[in-house]
């Protein structure tokens, strides 16, 4: 059955068309597509800017856009409402790393202005009111983990464990002694690493353990009030390992 979703504010994404299998070869309206794990994160709303990157990201070639009509997730299909669409998107050098790695990016709000990316949709739609649609922030501070969705992205990496002055941070990293200098460079503090958990889908192992222990946690840091049990508890795991989309 299909499933009908709505939110206050679209999000726009940003794929390479290889992830919409076929849209190159389609013509204005309406299409279904198989696209896997990515039906777990669109909405009916969002819209879609399709490119071809050169060789290096510098220039991603526009050649479509498309609203969100339905998607269904059990099935791993949406329908979109696509229209072709023609432009250069230029990344900034520092995040054309991110365009090579993430083919589902979803850039905050401050990018979709600064890449002018609602501009494609009022032409290509020959509608304005794209202008007047509010736009979901998706900058970290307010893109969280959603434990109800398979990741699109899993990375694998570790879940540590610091004592950090009075209480205990949770937190994840590839490299952990990195990530473990970077806090004390920038905080003025020492932490000790009382453990570290690997993982093959290191951002949904730190979000189990920060639902988890959430009950103790200081607002919306990484800090928790953790109890010598619960502390115990986290010591005895070792690996935390998920089945991969």
């Amino acid at each position: 059955m299909e499933q009908t979703r709505y939110h206050l504010s679209m999000r726009i994404r940003v794929t390479p068309k290889e992830v919409f299998p076929g849209v190159e070869i389609v013509s204005n309206g309406i299409h279904d597509f198989s696209i896997g794990v990515l039906a777990d994160h669109l909405d009916i709303g969002d819209g879609v800017v399709l490119y071809s990157p050169n060789h290096d990201f510098s220039e991603c070639a526009v050649f479509a856009v498309a609203e969100v009509i339905s998607v269904q997730p059990e099935l791993d299909t949406c329908t979109l409402d696509v229209r072709l669409s023609s432009g250069i998107i230029k990344p900034d050098s520092n995040a054309k790393h991110k365009w090579q790695k993430n083919p589902y990016l979803c850039p905050d709000k401050s990018k979709v202005q600064k890449y002018k990316l609602i501009d494609f949709f009022v032409q290509a739609f020959n509608d304005k009111s794209w202008t007047e649609r509010p736009n979901q922030d998706l900058s970290k501070n307010y893109a969280k983990f959603d434990l109800s969705k398979r990741t699109l992205l899993p990375t694998r990496g570790h879940v540590y464990l610091f004592k950090f002055n009075d209480c205990f941070k949770i937190g994840m990293s590839t490299t952990t002694s990195r990530r473990q200098k970077e806090i004390e460079r920038k905080k003025k503090v020492e932490l000790e690493l009382l453990h570290e958990i690997s993982s093959n889908d290191y951002q949904r192992a730190e979000a189990s353990l920060h639902a988890e222990f959430a009950h103790c946690r200081r607002g919306k840091a990484e800090l928790f009030d953790l109890t010598p049990e619960e502390v115990q508890q986290i010591l005895a795991i070792k690996q935390m390992d998920f089945p991969l989309p």
